[in-house]
Parts: structure tokens; C-alpha cells; sequence
């Protein structure tokens, strides 16, 4: 029996007790990732049974990262989340082009499930796993309930405008994100108009990826409207996104009455329009166009 080609990543973080449970001293990190490594979900499982009293008190990252075609069967997600959070107290998991959202009964079903009672994670990588409309939607209702996750990578999803209405909906609602990327999705005009929306009303976002949505002026310029009420934002993307003339005015006036926004990316859009917009701002302390 061959291992599954996943290439995990664990790296040892705080644990919630300074006492070592007795036969910690054997249990390395490189034995877990060898554990993990091996047959996916079921060593997750075998985990739980067999190491529970040696690692209940301690945590770890985890990262899967899945390039060759390799995915998760159907049960397996949810069972490996459930094992990861009793178990590990996972903090940090990726799932980076995991193909999560290509299986005919999507997998997203039973992490947007995890993802509603799960108390231990705090940032997740979904980036590249297909994930579209459905599975989209799916996670975006998951955070209008989740009370620990600060920092969230959806981008290379395919998730479109209509989607996005409901991710406002939770931004809006939602205490804990502090990090949302939604780079490279189908945003358009109207996702930009409903991220706006909710950029009015959310007081925890620190730092938001727009880049390459389509988003074009229309969208561009509700963004940088909005934010003329945001206080807490400061780190915000939106390279290649067919940005010109309206939105380089509507940013040159959102720099009159926002101080926090200190780090803007424009690469991609008309970069002589935002140049004399933005050429007199005193704030922006990172800036590329």
C-alpha cells in the first residue's frame, strides 16, 4: 500500500496546557505528518482512536495540499475535520486545491457543515478547489454562524455576483473575519455593489483581495464610496479589475475622510489615472498601480 501523494505541512503551535501528556515525548511532529500522510481520512480517524490522551492537550497546524488529482471521499472531509478539531485542536488548516467542489455531491456540503460548529479554527485556505455558485453559498451561510475564524482564502473559485449578496449578508453579521480573499472569482459590477454594502456596516475586516473580478467602475467606485464610513480596513486589493477614471476620482475622494486604509493595490487598472488621483495622499503607506 502506497501513501496518498498529499504533501502536508504541520508546525506546532500554542498548546492550551504548559503540561506534556504522558507520551508526548515520542509523538514529533514528524510522526503526525507521516500519520497523515498515509491513506488520508482513515489515518485521520486512526488518529482519534489510537492518540487521543497522548495529544489532547496540544495543538498543530495543518496544511493539505492535493496536486495530483488526489480527493477527499465522500464522509472523509467531515470525519477528518471532526478527528482534526477533537483531537489536535487544529488552528490553521489548508485545503488548497483539494478539489473540494468537483465531485458530483460536493464535498463543500460537509465543510460548510464543519465550519458551523467547529470552535477551534481560526484561519482556512480554500483557495483553487472549484468550489462555484453552490459550494460558495454554502460557505458563506457557514459564517454567518461561525464565531472563531479570523482569516478565509476563497479565491480561484468560480463563485459569481449573485453568490455575493449572501457573502455580504454574513461580512455583515459576522464578529471574528478579519482577512477575506476573493481574488480571482466572478465578481463583476454587481458582487462589487454588494461588497460595498456590507464594507458599510463591518466593523472586523482588516484586510480584503479583490484582485482580478471584473469589477470595473461601477463596481470599483461603490467600493471606495463605502469605505468613506469604514474605520477598520486597511489592506485592500484590487489589481486588474478594469479600474479607470471614476474610480481613481472616487478613491482620490475616499482618501479625504478614511485614515486607516494604509496599503492599496492597483496593478492591472489605468495606472495614469490613479497616479494623478492619489498623487497628493498622505496616508497610503504601500501603493501600487
Amino acid at each position: 500500500m502506497q501513501p496518498h501523494p498529499y504533501q502536508v505541512e504541520m508546525r506546532e503551535s500554542a498548546a492550551p496546557s504548559t503540561q506534556t501528556p504522558e507520551g508526548l515525548q515520542q509523538l514529533s511532529p514528524e510522526l503526525l505528518r507521516k500519520i497523515l500522510s498515509w491513506d488520508g481520512a482513515v489515518a485521520l480517524r486512526m488518529t482519534s482512536k489510537t492518540l487521543r490522551k497522548a495529544v489532547e492537550e496540544t495543538s498543530v497546524d495543518v496544511a493539505v495540499n492535493s496536486r495530483r488529482g488526489v480527493v477527499f471521499s465522500r464522509g472523509g472531509l467531515l470525519d477528518a475535520l471532526d478527528s482534526l478539531g477533537a483531537v489536535f485542536c487544529v488552528r490553521h488548516l489548508g485545503l488548497h486545491a483539494c478539489r473540494l467542489g468537483d465531485n458530483e455531491a460536493s464535498l463543500a456540503t460537509e465543510l460548510a457543515a464543519a465550519l458551523r460548529l467547529n470552535t477551534t479554527l481560526v484561519s482556512l485556505d480554500l483557495a483553487w478547489n472549484s468550489l462555484g455558485d453552490d459550494g460558495g453559498q454554502l460557505i458563506a451561510e457557514a459564517l454567518r454562524v461561525n464565531t472563531t475564524l479570523r482569516s478565509l482564502d476563497l479565491g480561484y473559485n468560480a463563485i459569481g455576483a449573485q453568490v455575493m449578496r449572501v457573502f455580504a449578508e454574513a461580512v455583515c453579521v459576522n464578529a471574528t473575519l478579519t482577512s477575506l480573499d476573493l481574488s480571482n472569482n466572478n465578481l463583476r459590477e454587481e458582487g462589487g455593489r454588494h461588497l460595498a454594502e456590507a464594507l458599510r456596516i463591518n466593523t472586523t475586516l482588516v484586510s480584503l483581495k479583490l484582485d482580478y473580478n471584473e469589477l470595473e467602475d461601477e463596481g470599483g467606485r461603490a467600493i471606495a464610496d463605502a469605505l468613506r464610513c469604514n474605520t477598520t480596513l486597511s489592506s485592500l486589493g484590487l489589481r486588474v479589475n478594469q479600474l479607470g477614471e471614476q474610480t481613481a476620482q472616487a478613491m482620490s475622494e475616499l482618501m479625504r475622510y478614511n485614515t486607516t486604509l494604509t496599503s492599496l493595490k492597483l496593478d492591472g487598472n489605468d495606472p495614469q489615472a490613479f497616479r494623478n488621483a492619489l498623487s497628493d495622499n498622505t496616508t497610503l503607506q504601500f501603493f501600487t498601480f
